[in-house]
């Protein structure tokens, strides 16, 4: 038997129900007088990745089945409890609710402490939205353990330790969470200048590159490479952040064990760990990322080059017949972001005709060039060939058939775009001198092709010598 009488542990029940009972009346208040915030509800701070696990932990303790209502209303493990030790007075009843009880509301005040042990005061933030209220929140739901526990158990020594035990406990996690921000020793360039990169050439593994440093230099190099001291870098960090040195080396931890960044309260500008970053920390699962980004790439270039052959066939059968030409290629292009491609004379540049043909629509030329105009910055089928006499026109099965003259001095004009040289011969047949140039073009006002279609949009691109400068439209059925 406890030392209390019935009547006192009577008392002590009554008074767990009565506290628990609280959110019941509050419920009951709002449902009277209107709505109100909740009090129970998480405020997000500003902090940084990967800091504060005790608030992940907590968390994820909501999602376990019953914890939430069992939380949010203790009253159903009390009043039922209670009702019960009436019925039988034994000390098991007590025993069983203080730890359901415990179970569900210490959790939160435990895992607060570790964090500001461990994190300091950014943590506080996200615990303590409404300051010290929820402190004294913590302090009512323990209350009722308490009360349970006094009415059950009968205090001794062990019991008096342990109390003071918890309290000591408390009060060093309380000074912890006042602690400064630990020293950054990867914090400055100028300690970073002797530090001994090893990044890995193309032919080594990370694992090699890694095997000269000692685990402290691995650290600190990380930390240097995190911060922005690249080898060979002078200008300064490329990237700020305040972060401790602890909470960059468990950012790149959590890389190594393949988890997940925490997102919530992520403060901007904190870049995540790059394979470069991770090598330094764990050279070897580095290796094994790099092989499978490899492998990823390899796949998704040949699935390209698969679907770009599949076009260029398409491409090629969608090409009428010409008259000879000395000349003749087809390839798929990419009207890239100034949806053009140009025909110019070698060394001559780009871009004097650009705007003149923006102007007409099509085509037109300019200096020692002529922009083409296309419908798409997608991909599209180009024809080019080249004559040494002009052709006939065959304007059939085309929506737009236009012809330009241009000077080509050099005689070496070749087919370019904003990303460079395109895929297709010279074009000057003659030499240097004065050339005619037709585009024949169709599908420009179609919808753009999905990823596995063909190109809807075709281009005829015909050259040959010719002394006009007149411009001439042959076919326009645009609209």
């Amino acid at each position: 038997m406890s030392q209390w009488s019935q009547r006192a542990q009577l008392r002590l029940w009554i008074a767990a129900v009565a506290i628990t009972a609280e959110p019941v009346l509050e419920k009951a208040a709002t449902s009277l007088f209107g709505p109100t915030t909740s009090r129970l509800s998480f405020g997000v701070g500003i902090t940084s990745i990967d800091a504060c696990q005790g608030w992940r932990h907590q968390i994820e303790l909501w999602s376990v089945p019953g914890y939430r209502l069992l939380h949010t209303w203790p009253i159903l493990v009390v009043l039922p409890a209670f009702l019960l030790w009436l019925l039988l007075r034994h000390r098991a009843v007590g025993w069983a609710a203080a730890l359901l009880l415990g179970a569900v509301t210490l959790p939160e005040p435990v895992l607060y402490g570790y964090d500001v042990a461990r994190w300091g005061t950014q943590c506080t933030r996200m615990w303590l939205p409404f300051g010290s209220w929820e402190v004294a929140r913590w302090v009512l739901t323990a209350v009722p353990v308490l009360l349970i526990l006094a009415s059950t158990c009968r205090p001794g020594r062990r019991t008096v330790r342990l109390v003071g035990g918890t309290v000591a406990a408390g009060l060093l996690l309380s000074v912890a969470a006042d602690r400064e921000v630990p020293h950054r020793y990867g914090a400055s360039e100028d300690e970073c200048r002797h530090v001994n990169y090893a990044a890995a050439p193309e032919r080594t593994s990370y694992t090699a590159a890694m095997a000269g440093l000692s685990q402290r230099e691995r650290q600190i190099a990380f930390l240097c490479s995190r911060r922005g001291f690249l080898m060979g870098y002078s200008g300064g960090p490329m990237r700020h952040d305040s972060l401790s040195d602890a909470e960059q080396i468990e950012m790149g931890r959590r890389a190594c064990r393949g988890e997940r960044p925490m997102t919530n309260g992520v403060r901007l500008g904190i870049a995540p760990v790059s394979l470069q970053d991770m090598a330094y920390l764990c050279p070897g699962k580095a290796d094994e990322r790099q092989a499978v980004q490899r492998r990823s790439l390899a796949a998704l270039h040949a699935k390209y080059q698969r679907e770009r052959a599949k076009a260029e066939a398409s491409c090629r059968r969608g090409v009428p017949e010409g008259f000879g030409p000395v000349r003749q290629a087809t390839h798929v292009i990419d009207g890239d972001e100034s949806g053009s491609y140009t025909v110019e004379d070698e060394d001559d540049g780009l871009g004097a005709s650009f705007d003149p043909a923006l102007k007409e629509g099509l085509i037109a030329s300019a200096g020692h060039g002529a922009t083409v105009i296309a419908g798409t910055e997608g991909p599209l089928c180009l024809t080019v060939r080249v004559y040494r006499k002009a052709p006939p026109v065959e304007p059939r099965g085309w929506d737009r058939v236009e012809e330009v003259g241009v000077d080509n001095p050099h005689g070496r004009a070749r087919l370019m775009s904003m990303d460079g040289l395109l895929p297709f011969p010279v074009v000057n047949a003659a030499g240097p001198g004065r050339y005619r140039i037709r585009i024949y073009v169709r599908g420009r006002t179609e919808p753009e092709a999905l990823m596995d279609e063909p190109p809807k949009e075709h281009h005829l691109l015909v050259v040959f010598p010719g002394k006009s400068e007149k411009r001439k439209v042959y076919k326009n059925t645009e609209h």
